[in-house]
Order: structure tokens, then C-alpha cells, then sequence
């Protein structure tokens, strides 16, 4: 939807949800330990049933931020029923983004009555994603055909904080500020 048929630039942006990079790597490595592998090939009995059949295994995804456009919570000044969004008046960026301030908020301004402000769509992105779900297993095999699976998992294992998007309303108390 064309906000301002007079600035259509103003519209043209990536898509909501673009993804500027995506890394996702899935990965199956079963270690080089016990008989017949690179490492410790010669060992037999209880040391290759503890030492040989081990995996590690995973997904590993890094993302960058999802695009947000700045917007204002009163769209009194155009009188209309579609979201109005703010003119640009200073540097929105911010040298430490966190999540108690993502964007500046104080580089936006309210329009002049019956005006869209300035602002493109989509200019700013949110907070990355990085997330690393790992396996280690181990194999034991107790006749020819059957076997039992011992398996360790860790989901985001680094523990990593993956936040939402910033309140877009720069006009509200929480402008700028992650709560999910």
C-alpha cells in the first residue's frame, strides 16, 4: 500500500520480512575413536565399547535483524485510519544498541497536519539471531541386529538472549525499547 501517492519512494524498501543474511548449517560428524577409525583403531573390547561409536551432531542458525519502520501511536495529525509515520529529523542510531534502547527515538518528529512524514519504510533493523542445537551421541550395538542410542542435546546451547523487535512508536514512552 502506497502511503504517499506524492513520495511513493518512501515505500520502496525490502520486504517485512527480509532476512538481509542467513546462515543455517546442519551437521552429522561421527568421531574418528575405536576399531577400524583413524584414531585409536587397535583399541579392543571395553576401551572401543567406550572410546568408538560417539557422533556429534547439529543446527546451527545465524540470522540478521528482521527491517522495522518507524511509525507514529497517533495518526490524528493526517485524519486517517492507515498508520502515519514520523519525519526524520536527526541520526536514529545508537552506538550500543540493547534492548533498553535499540533505536533513538529523539531523531523523529511528529508531521505537520495533514502530512505523511518523511520517513522510508523498513529503514532500521531489529536484533539478530543466533541459535546452536547440539547433539553428542553414542551407539552401542547389542546383537547384529539391534542397538540402543545414548543421546545428550542442547538446545541454544550458548544460551544466547534471541530478542524481538523495538516498540516502532516513536511517539510512546517504550519507543525504542525490546520486551520480548
Amino acid at each position: 500500500v502506497v502511503t504517499d501517492p506524492y513520495n511513493i519512494r518512501n515505500d520502496r524498501a525490502v520486504a517485512d520480512r527480509d532476512r538481509a543474511s542467513v546462515l543455517t548449517l546442519g551437521h552429522i560428524y561421527e568421531l574418528p575413536f575405536g576399531q577400524g577409525k583413524r584414531l585409536l583403531s587397535n583399541a579392543s573390547g571395553i576401551a572401543n565399547h567406550i572410546i568408538g561409536g560417539w557422533s556429534f551432531s547439529g543446527i546451527t542458525i545465524a540470522q540478521s535483524g528482521l527491517p522495522i519502520s518507524p511509525v507514529l501511536a497517533n495518526n490524528a495529525p493526517l485524519n486517517s485510519t492507515f498508520t502515519l509515520r514520523p519525519d526524520i529529523a536527526g541520526n536514529p542510531t545508537v552506538s550500543n544498541p540493547s534492548r533498553d534502547l535499540w533505536f533513538n527515538p529523539a531523531a523523529f518528529a511528529v508531521p505537520g497536519l495533514y502530512r505523511q512524514g518523511t520517513t522510508g519504510r523498513n529503514i532500521l533493523r531489529g536484533p539478530s539471531l543466533f541459535e546452536a542445537n547440539w547433539a553428542l551421541a553414542k551407539q552401542f550395538r547389542l546383537t547384529d541386529a539391534t542397538g540402543l542410542e545414548f543421546r545428550w542435546e542442547a538446545h541454544n546451547a550458548f544460551n544466547t538472549a534471541n530478542l524481538a523487535n523495538p516498540t516502532a512508536q516513536v511517539d510512546s514512552p517504550a519507543a525504542g525499547k525490546i520486551f520480548g
